[in-house]
């Protein structure tokens, strides 16, 4: 893949993971919700939508390994898995971490504020890592609801709302179906 990834790749690919798990859990589980399945299973979905964009994706890597691999400042001593993973790391071509990738479902306002904070903490350090992303999938009943969210999500967490899908009801044959979408923040 030549030149760099765009932060619109990321951000889209990102979206179309979490919609294609939307209906892969629905089809597979007989029409449960997404909110039902595994977290796991959103960050599969979306790091296979960022491999197809990107140079190279990793799934819940050490935050040690990426400071060390991004020539980040690290604090501190080594003390193994101090500060945990990171749910999708995306990579450049010269295998320097750019995009750190945190995924969650949205049940509240305040349901990544502490992912937010860390996010911000690790870009902060310099180095090849450029951008802190929050890839967030909600339900709600109604589209004001989901809206609502995703906008005290931002302001709770101090993140910027990029993009985010449309609201879609879950069972499009129901007139009274609980809706869901997705959002990408910036930390």
């Amino acid at each position: 893949m030549p030149g760099p990834v765009s932060i619109n790749d990321v951000i889209n690919a990102c979206l179309k993971g979490m919609s294609n798990a939307s209906k892969f859990y629905d089809k597979l589980s007989g029409g449960l919700q997404l909110h039902e399945a595994p977290e796991w299973l959103l960050q599969a979905k979306i790091a296979r939508a960022l491999g197809k964009e990107c140079h190279y994706v990793t799934v819940e890597s050490s935050v040690e390994w990426i400071l060390e691999s991004a020539e980040a400042e690290r604090r501190g001593g080594r003390v193994r898995n101090k500060l945990g993973r990171i749910d999708i790391v995306v990579w450049s071509a010269a295998d320097a971490p750019r995009f750190l990738n945190e995924v969650k479902k949205g049940w509240d306002s305040h349901c990544v504020n502490d992912d937010a904070t860390r996010l911000r903490s690790l870009v902060n350090r310099g180095g090849s890592i450029h951008r802190g992303l929050l890839a967030v999938y909600a339900t709600a009943a109604k589209k004001k609801t989901l809206d609502s969210r995703f906008d005290e999500i931002a302001e709770n967490s101090s993140s910027k709302l990029l993009k985010k899908l449309n609201a879609l009801p879950i069972d499009p044959g129901n007139k009274k179906s609980w809706l869901w979408s997705a959002a990408v923040f910036e930390s």
